[in-house]
């Protein structure tokens, strides 16, 4: 918010009181940001030595704040739970999500995001006082590994056969877990 003084025979001095929550208390435009509702009183004395006092009221609005969650990781096709661990609905509290893609719900303050790709997601809270605050949240998609079990192999009853998997992309180590286990030696 900026408070501005004028009129008079310039040049001007500018007095503003209280000065917390003040830029400068000694200029014609201070911006203000207090912490809580105040009302400013400024003097300006003109080049004359005339004087004139002024008020303005700075309301201080209750504001919800905005909590995206942590960031995290998963793989391509994976999903997760983004937002705040307490919903505050205090003051009308409105959330929206963007980018949209990949959300469950973009105006619920906590839904599920299911990524394609790495994405930064910004969680934006508006109250009824219009009010407004931000947070992001950064969600990794990692690609799948792809595997190749090889080919097809036909064995005697009794006989064994050597079973390969190959493995491209993804992070190794890689673990294995051949299904059925019944026949499979390591």
């Amino acid at each position: 918010i900026e408070l501005r003084g004028t009129g008079g025979s310039g040049p001007y001095r500018y007095d503003w009181l209280p000065r917390e929550g003040l830029s400068d208390g000694s200029v014609a435009e201070p911006v203000a940001n207090p912490i809580q509702t105040v009302t400013y009183t400024v003097t300006v004395t003109d080049a004359n030595g005339c004087r004139v006092n002024a008020t303005i009221t700075v309301t201080v609005t209750p504001c919800n704040k905005a909590d995206a969650g942590e960031d995290s990781e998963l793989c391509l096709g994976g999903e997760t739970r983004i937002g705040p661990t307490a919903v505050d609905t205090a003051h009308g509290a409105r959330y929206s999500w963007s980018p949209e893609n990949g959300l469950s719900s973009p105006n619920t303050a906590m839904p599920l995001a299911r990524p394609a790709k790495t994405t930064a997601y910004v969680l934006t809270v508006r109250n009824r006082y219009d009010c407004v605050d931000t947070d992001t949240v950064r969600l990794t998609v990692h690609p799948l590994p792809s595997v190749d079990a090889g080919k097809d192999v036909s064995i005697c009853s009794g006989g064994t056969a050597q079973l390969k998997a190959t493995v491209k992309g993804g992070q190794p180590p890689y673990r294995f877990a051949w299904t059925p286990a019944e026949g499979i030696a390591d």
